[in-house]
């Protein structure tokens, strides 16, 4: 997480972002959430294995071995381990009371 912070993302905004529209004026304002379960091996997990090779050193330098990232590349390689997806947090609103 301090990684995605560092790196001046926001992982938890998508949980604030329906009051910060309804505090910035909308009305009618509701939200709506996705996620997948996503099999080891599978299509889907690719992301997550992709990011951790993108912040590989980044990782080590936090104290993160060698040995716990191929541990963690081969579990996500494993079709027994199942992990969820990001959520993708998809909101809605009204502006000055349009239709």
């Amino acid at each position: 997480m301090g990684l995605l912070e560092k790196a001046g993302a926001g992982p938890l905004w998508g949980g604030r972002v329906l009051d910060l529209m309804t505090g910035a004026g909308l009305t009618d304002v509701t939200a709506t959430t996705y996620a997948e379960a996503w099999r080891g091996g599978g299509d889907g997990i690719a992301l997550h294995r992709h990011n951790v090779d993108q912040v590989a050193d980044e990782l080590n330098g936090a104290g993160v071995s060698d040995g716990d990232l191929r541990r963690f590349r081969a579990l996500l390689e494993d079709p027994a381990f199942v992990v969820n997806s990001y959520p993708l947090i998809g909101v809605c609103g009204r502006k000055g009371g349009a239709a």
